[in-house]
């Protein structure tokens, strides 16, 4: 049996990490398992445990490390997990520090709301 790729969804935000685990499960199908961490500290911890994790999708503004410090150390232990930052409002300074550490930075209310289920593959898939 070929073991299943995970996903990691990070937000410290309950509702927002259950609709993001939702959308990449339909958008990544039954290949992927997705895993669901409240914060990078406990992100990493599922970094460091699990096994197949390929894709970790993480808000921006977290307590116990913030994405880019998620993002940091997944560059340095994991380098070939694809990392996607998320996150509303985020400054073009905020923005640009956070393209350097992950693969992508993303407008979180601008994905959910307003990207088309296909638009949203398409940019997934770019990735992986």
């Amino acid at each position: 049996m070929k073991a299943l790729m995970k996903a990691l969804i990070v937000d410290d935000d309950r509702s927002i990490r259950m609709l993001m685990g939702l959308i990449f499960q339909e958008i990544l199908g039954d290949n992927y398992e997705i895993l669901l961490a409240e914060n990078g500290e406990e992100a990493m911890e599922v970094a460091v445990n699990e096994n197949n994790v390929v894709l970790i999708v993480s808000d921006l503004n977290m307590p116990k490390k913030n994405g880019i410090e998620l993002a940091k150390f997944i560059r340095e232990y994991y380098g070939k997990i694809k990392i996607i930052i998320i996150s509303n409002g985020a400054t073009q300074c905020i923005q640009d520090a956070a393209k350097k550490t992950a693969d992508m930075f993303l407008d979180k209310t601008e994905f959910l709301n307003n990207t088309s289920e296909e638009k949203q593959k398409e940019i997934i898939f770019s990735l992986l």
